[in-house]
């Protein structure tokens, strides 16, 4: 994080060392349309869940830059869904049959937020025919839906077995806020006029936990397998399940 906020710093420097004089047309409005390929991740925070691949995603909405007095400094908004997600494994009870297992479940979830962005672009006057830009502020998603594909490695009696679901619905073990911090640069091409092609790239940070009160987090031994009472039923553990999800984007877009 500290290598990461190092170079938005030197960003934020080279924009100003570029802004030139005040240009004569003060544009106080600006709306376009985009859309953002995106790469994002599950981090988890709880002991017994492991981060264990990325999931492709993807965002398109549209974006506004509300003018702060000058072409140079900007509040950028808008309105736009974002499709995000990510692969965790954790140790886990699963009944098949009404018959209890132990074992380890790999769920890969894919949420669907409708967000709201509201950040402070820097830009420079136009070089050449390319404006360049970094923005930095605050996300406020809502979950629209989430779901999850999992696959189950169960303890049998004699051996192990796989248990697989597609697409299960896990809206309620997932919180409905994703506040997150973003931090991006990126740069302007003028086609003609007021039109501008927008290219760039952010990192997004969820600074709170995904999953809600109803995730539930099991208690387990050194060997990382659920402990289970006498009766067969599962140990359930205080510690909740905490993970934050984090996304790198690619956004391409046009300004009219």
């Amino acid at each position: 994080m500290k290598k990461l906020t190092a170079v938005i710093f030197f960003s934020f420097c080279f924009l100003f060392a570029f802004t030139q004089e005040e240009a004569d047309s003060y544009r106080p409005f600006r709306f376009g349309i985009k859309a953002e390929p995106n790469m994002g991740w599950l981090k988890p925070e709880t002991s017994t869940f492991k981060y264990k691949k990325p999931s492709l995603g993807f965002a398109y909405g549209i974006m506004m830059d509300i003018g702060l007095g000058s072409n140079n400094y900007a509040l950028a908004t808008g309105l736009e869904v974002v499709y995000l997600g990510g692969t965790i494994e954790y140790p886990n009870y699963i009944k098949v049959d009404n018959i209890g297992y132990i074992g380890i479940t790999e769920a890969k979830y894919s949420m669907q937020y409708v967000n709201i962005p509201l950040h402070l672009k820097l830009k420079t006057n136009e070089i050449g025919y390319l404006t360049y830009f970094a923005h930095m502020g605050i996300d406020a998603g809502v979950k629209l839906k989430a779901n999850a594909n999992v696959n189950n490695l169960l303890a049998g009696v004699s051996s192990q077995f796989e248990y697989s679901e597609k697409k299960i619905d896990v809206s309620k073990e997932t919180k409905l806020f994703r506040p997150a911090m973003c931090i991006g640069i990126g740069a302007e091409y003028n086609i003609s006029g007021n039109t501008s092609i927008v290219f760039g790239a952010s990192f997004h940070n969820g600074f709170t936990n995904v999953f809600s009160k109803n995730k539930v987090v099991y208690k387990v031994d050194n060997k990382g397998n659920v402990l289970t009472h006498p009766s067969g039923e599962p140990l359930k553990d205080d510690k909740k399940a905490h993970a934050l999800t984090n996304y790198i984007a690619l956004t391409m877009g046009i300004f009219f």
